[in-house]
């Protein structure tokens, strides 16, 4: 279950920290990792295939850069890109906001 929550944020996530700053694929991984304390153990595999399905709907692009003599992909968001980034958020905040209040009430 776990699994599955987590992959259906995936593309949310990748969008809301490109709004944040352009960042390359593990610097992503690091990050989400970190924010979460290990909850969502991100990998390659989760974020490789959702960020190149975000630039051939063109609301990523990517560009290599040099950092300490090594080329790394960054990723940033197009103006299309933030528009979805805003939404997506705002869905996903009232998610949780409706989620929370179910189970606030609920007997556990």
């Amino acid at each position: 279950m776990k699994k599955e929550l987590i992959r259906g944020s995936v593309e949310t996530v990748i969008l809301r920290l490109l709004g944040e700053q352009a960042m390359y694929g593990y610097e992503m991984i690091k990050t989400v990792n970190e924010r979460t304390n290990g909850y969502f153990e991100w990998k390659e595999g989760s974020l490789y295939p959702c960020l190149h399905r975000l630039e051939s709907e063109g609301l990523v692009v990517s560009e290599w850069r040099e950092f300490g003599g090594k080329l790394r992909k960054y990723y940033s968001l197009t103006a299309k890109g933030a528009v979805a980034a805003r939404e997506q958020t705002a869905e996903a905040r009232a998610f949780c906001r409706a989620l929370g209040s179910l189970l606030a009430d609920s007997p556990a």
